[in-house]
């Protein structure tokens, strides 16, 4: 038998007995040997993609950011009489608020104040959070982008809006003269 390796075959019982995928690969060119796999990426698998979970993240956090909105507004809205009625007061003697005035407006309103800020701006943070995780959630390769895309609208949307927002506040307090 003239054989490349220059060694017979060995038909051990031991061999014989193993399934051809164990047993030893000696000749890299044989059929039952695997291509050697230099990455994670399994292109040649078939199925359904699976979602990207940074689009999915990036579709949750902008459900939190509309949730801060809504406590937002839903804060502004149940003490709105309190600030006007504050407002109205410091507009009657010179238009200037005083740390007397701030004083007197009471720890409860000054508190929900600074909550009113913070979910504000806190909102407008986790939105820009969520925005670059639905990029990436965008170009990351054999995911669905489903979520991703929801994700970058909802996101986008409230950062442009508290923009807009921002803009139309400037100027109304500039064609109404200012506060002081």
């Amino acid at each position: 038998m003239n054989n490349e390796n220059n060694h017979p075959p060995d038909l051990s019982k031991d061999t014989a007995e193993r399934p051809i995928s164990d047993q030893p690969r000696d000749n890299a060119y044989s059929p039952y040997s695997t291509a050697p796999r230099f990455s994670d990426d399994n292109s040649n698998e078939t199925g359904p993609l699976k979602q990207s979970k940074l689009g999915i993240a990036s579709f949750i956090i902008a459900l939190v950011a509309v949730l801060l909105i809504i406590i937002t507004f839903v804060l502004a809205t149940s003490n709105s009489a309190q600030f006007i009625e504050f407002v109205e007061e410091v507009n009657a003697r010179n238009g200037v608020v005083t740390p007397e005035d701030i004083e007197t407006l009471g720890g409860d309103i000054l508190g929900v104040l600074v909550l009113i800020m913070i979910c504000m701006f806190g909102s407008i943070g986790v939105a820009l959070v969520g925005a670059i995780l639905a990029f990436i959630g965008i170009f990351a390769k054999n995911r669905r982008k489903a979520f991703a895309i929801i994700g970058l609208v909802l996101n986008g949307l409230l950062i442009v809006g508290a923009i807009a927002l921002f803009i139309i506040g400037i100027a109304m307090g500039a064609t109404s003269g200012g506060v002081g």
